[in-house]
C-alpha cells in the first residue's frame, strides 16, 4: 500500500511539472492583465502603456492596462498579489506602490521582497528640485542659504502626506537642518499652481510635471537627485554638484508578476520587455515622457528592491510620517 501511494504522489508530481512545461511553452494563450495602481497619466500608466503596447505587437497577445488605485498605490499591488501565478496578471509597480505604500499602509498585507515575482525594471526618473522664479535664487545653494535666514517662513510642497514629494521634503530637512514648513495640495496639479503663483517655494517632484510652467518662465529647476545628469536637462547640475551630497533619488517602474510564478514565463517576459524596449519607437516614446531606461535581470531587480525597502523604511521611520 505504502509503495502504490510513493507512485501515485510521484505520477502527480510528473504530471504537475508536465502541466507547468505545457504551459509555459504555449505562453501566452490569452491577453494579460497589467494592473497599474495609479490613475491615468501617472508616470507607471504612461510607461505602463507604452511598454504593453510593444510587447503585445511582440507576443502576440494584446497587453491590457487596468487602472487599479488607492491607498498609497498597494489596491493594484493587492490585486496581483492574490491573482494565480500564471502569467496573465502582472503589476506595473514604483517606489510608491510597492515600497513607500506597503510601509505606510500595512494592511497591504504585501512585501515588495516576499509576495512577487521580479521580472524586470523598466524606467527611471530622477526627482529634481523646483522653485518659483519670483523667489530669486537661481541655485540651490543660495536656496538653501535663504531658508537658512528666515526659519519657517519658507514651505515645501506635496501631493499628500505620505506621498514621495513628502518624504523628499522631510529628507531634505533633515540634510541641511532646515525649518520648511510642509503644505500637502491634494494633488500634482495643484502643488504646481501654488508653485507657479509664488504660494510654495520648493516642489521635489519628477520633471515632467513642471515642463509647462518652466517654459512659461514662471518655474526653475535648480538640481536633479541623480549621480549623473539627466539627459533630458543636461544644464542642470546634480544634488552633489549643486552641493548636497548623497542625495539621489528617484522614480522607477518596474514589472512584477505574483509570487510562484513559472521560471520560464518569467523569464520570457524578461525578455520581451528587454526587446520593447529596444525599439526606437519605445526609446523615442520614453525620451518624451522623460524616461531613462533602466532594465534589469529579474534577481537584479530583487536585489534592487530590497535596498529600496531599507532605504525607506528607515526615513519612514525616522521621520515618523504617517499616511493620510
Amino acid at each position: 500500500m505504502k509503495e502504490k501511494l510513493l507512485v501515485a504522489a510521484g505520477w502527480a508530481l510528473a504530471l504537475s511539472v508536465m502541466g507547468q512545461q505545457s504551459s509555459a511553452q504555449t505562453y501566452p494563450s490569452k491577453p494579460i492583465r497589467v494592473i497599474v495602481p495609479v490613475g491615468i497619466g501617472g508616470p507607471p500608466d504612461i510607461a505602463g502603456r507604452m511598454l504593453a503596447q510593444k510587447m503585445s505587437e511582440s507576443m502576440g497577445q494584446p497587453l491590457v492596462v487596468e487602472n487599479r488605485l488607492g491607498a498609497g498605490g498597494t489596491i493594484g499591488g493587492q490585486v496581483v498579489v492574490k491573482s494565480a501565478p500564471d502569467g496573465y496578471t502582472l503589476l506595473m509597480g514604483s517606489g510608491s506602490s510597492l515600497v513607500i505604500g506597503p510601509t505606510l499602509f500595512p494592511a497591504a498585507a504585501y512585501s515588495p521582497t516576499k509576495s512577487f515575482s521580479p521580472i524586470s525594471l523598466v524606467s527611471h526618473q530622477p526627482f529634481v528640485f523646483a522653485v518659483p522664479t519670483i523667489l530669486k535664487t537661481d541655485t540651490l545653494r543660495e536656496f538653501i542659504a535663504l531658508v537658512k535666514a528666515n526659519p519657517a517662513k519658507y514651505n515645501y510642497a506635496s501631493t499628500l502626506t505620505g506621498s514621495p514629494p513628502n518624504m523628499m521634503g522631510e529628507w531634505f530637512k533633515r540634510k541641511t537642518g532646515l525649518d520648511l514648513v510642509h503644505i500637502p495640495f491634494g494633488g500634482s496639479a495643484k502643488a504646481v499652481t501654488a508653485m507657479a503663483a509664488g504660494d510654495a517655494q520648493l516642489y521635489i517632484e519628477v520633471a515632467p510635471v513642471f515642463l509647462s510652467q518652466v517654459q512659461a518662465g514662471r518655474i526653475k529647476i535648480l538640481a536633479t537627485a541623480s549621480a549623473k545628469r539627466s539627459p533630458f536637462l543636461a544644464d542642470v547640475p546634480t544634488t552633489s554638484e549643486a552641493g548636497l551630497p548623497d542625495f539621489e533619488i528617484g522614480s522607477w517602474n518596474a514589472l512584477l508578476g505574483p509570487l510562484g510564478m513559472p521560471a520560464e514565463i518569467v523569464t520570457r517576459l524578461s525578455a520581451e520587455v528587454r526587446k520593447a524596449i529596444s525599439t526606437k519607437e519605445l526609446q523615442d516614446g520614453f525620451a518624451r515622457a522623460f524616461f531613462e531606461v533602466q532594465l534589469s535581470s529579474p534577481e537584479e531587480l530583487s536585489r534592487f528592491m530590497a535596498g529600496e525597502l531599507e532605504k525607506w523604511s528607515r526615513l519612514i521611520n525616522e521621520t515618523g510620517i504617517k499616511a493620510n
